[in-house]
């Protein structure tokens, strides 16, 4: 019990311990960000590293990009919904194509009739 109330410990030395840390990262983040700049540098011979991490840090956050991304999402969620997966589903939905091309089919020949009716001898 006396090892386990020995290996706690108490919020001064924690702090103490987080503050240590995080001051030697913060050293380490701006070495890292200093060595990073240095290779965006040209070199004497006019070269320059290229990095992995560009100039542009992301994109705006405008309402109009937002609408763009949306739209985007929902194309790519349209795409992956699954229409006539079943069998019955293909065959319902041949069956109504079907009918929708004989009643376009039987509306053209009603029209084509009115045409020929209308049509009228007119020499001048």
């Amino acid at each position: 019990m006396q090892d386990y109330n020995n290996s706690v410990l108490t919020t001064k030395s924690l702090k103490q311990k987080v503050e240590e840390f995080m001051s030697i990262y913060d050293i380490e983040v701006k070495k890292a960000d200093e060595k990073e700049k240095e290779l965006e540098n040209e070199d004497n011979e006019g070269w320059v590293t290229v990095t992995k991490k560009g100039k542009m840090q992301g994109f705006a956050r405008t309402e109009k990009m937002e609408n763009k991304i949306m739209a985007k999402e929902e194309k790519g969620r349209k795409r992956k919904e699954l229409k006539n997966f079943y069998t019955f589903q293909i065959r319902e939905s041949k069956m109504k194509h079907i009918v929708a091309l004989r009643n376009k089919f039987e509306e053209d020949k009603k029209k084509i009739a009115q045409i020929k009716q209308s049509r009228r001898f007119k020499p001048f």
